[in-house]
């Protein structure tokens, strides 16, 4: 991500859209199809806090860390195809222009849940054979694994696999019930 577009989007969310938020080149952008993994954020908080405590060590409070945990990046790019894919005049006559498809999007605990259902329809749409997925695996070995101490930290579950963990199915928590706890305890304010 370019770290000043998202924190002056942080800052100011009624910023067009940008022409490119990120980093990548716009020939990559261009030449490939990206796939945009949301998940609930009661899930997908925890988890990032988890992780990025032993290496980032943000606080709730540090801009950097509002600016992961909200995903703005993600919805910036995703505007940006979503643009795109609208035809409207925002990007003018940039190069993005001729591409007209949104982009897939999936939801992540259908990685875990619905694995083999979204992975021939994510192949459908990407005109790929279902039949070189692979749902099992060797663990990476630990001289195969990166060095990297930010990758270790986010990845070392996945290296450490042999096929999609199961758990038991997530439930997230009702928000009406955190809405009604909410108001009864705010209601004396």
């Amino acid at each position: 991500m370019k770290h000043d577009v998202i924190l002056s989007h942080l800052r100011n969310d009624k910023r067009p859209v940008p022409d490119k938020p990120t980093l990548l080149p716009k020939n990559l952008l261009k030449q490939t199809t990206p796939i945009f993994l949301i998940r609930h954020p009661a899930l997908s908080i925890p988890s990032f806090c988890c992780r990025q405590k032993a290496v980032f060590k943000f606080e709730a409070d540090d801009e950097d860390f509002r600016a992961l945990v909200s995903k703005q990046w993600v919805k910036l790019v995703f505007n940006m195809y979503r643009v795109r894919a609208q035809g409207t005049a925002q990007l003018g006559g940039s190069e993005y222009a001729e591409r007209q498809e949104m982009p897939p999007v999936i939801h992540a605990e259908d990685i875990v849940y619905n694995t083999g259902q979204l992975m021939a329809r994510v192949c459908g749409v990407l005109d790929l054979d279902p039949g070189g997925i692979q749902y099992a695996w060797e663990p990476a070995p630990l001289d195969q694994q990166p060095l990297d101490h930010i990758l270790h930290a986010f990845f070392q579950d996945v290296w450490g696999s042999k096929e999609v963990c199961r758990d038991q199915e997530v439930r997230l928590p009702s928000i009406s019930i955190h809405e009604r706890i909410f108001i009864d305890a705010t209601s004396g304010c």
